[in-house]
């Protein structure tokens, strides 16, 4: 009797009648979705929603220069020209470009162009001992230093006597140069010695020089 009555009700439920969701509730027949396509829906989160697991850390492959040397970049080499290798007492040409002095202005010595008494001669002879340095250009005129540290500073002083009695002091700043030579600047100071005034004075000359063996 239990088996007709639900077969009875089955046959008079209405065709527009809804159905009953899992949870209790009801959906129409239209919200139904079929078979399948629950099936793949029900399986999405287990197939393809899981997080893809991270790729293991790799570590660098130091990389070794043939040869077998460091990677470490060398050192570039310096531009700077070595110090010229002289003999001693070795003939030198010294070359001197223009000069600027100061105007009206006569000076007891200095290269030529400037308005001096003793003009500096353009070959002199390189004497180098050690550190000590000579620059003798003869006639009584002599250069002395000392090379330090890939440079030379030479220089001289000198008495005059011209309506008083005058000092002066001439330098030679000089560093190596392309092609074994000496490069720099000629500089001249003077003072009244008699006069009470600041030493050393307004006059001055300086110049480039170069220096060739």
């Amino acid at each position: 009797m239990l088996r007709a009555r639900t077969l009875r009700a089955r046959r008079e439920a209405p065709r527009g009648a809804l159905a009953l969701s899992p949870s209790g509730a009801t959906r129409p027949p239209s919200e139904r979705a079929p078979f399948g396509l629950a099936l793949i829906l029900g399986l999405a989160p287990l197939l393809g929603c899981a997080p893809a697991p991270a790729p293991a850390p790799t570590t660098p492959t130091p990389v070794t220069p043939a040869g077998g040397g460091s990677s470490e970049a060398a050192p570039s080499a310096s531009t700077e020209p070595p110090p010229p290798v002289v003999e001693e007492g070795a003939p030198a040409q010294i070359r001197w470009g223009t000069p600027s002095a100061t105007p009206g202005c006569f000076f007891f010595s200095g290269p030529p162009g400037a308005d001096v008494r003793q003009t500096l001669p353009t070959t002199g002879r390189w004497i180098a001992r050690e550190d000590r340095v000579i620059l003798d250009f003869g006639e009584g005129i002599v250069f002395t230093g000392s090379a330090r540290a890939g440079a030379i500073e030479l220089h001289r002083e000198s008495a005059y006597d011209y309506q008083g009695k005058w000092a002066t002091t001439e330098h030679l700043a000089l560093q190596p140069a392309v092609g074994g030579s000496w490069q720099g600047t000629y500089s001249y100071e003077e003072c009244e010695v008699d006069a009470g005034t600041p030493c050393p004075g307004r006059c001055r000359i300086q110049a480039p020089v170069h220096v060739r063996f």
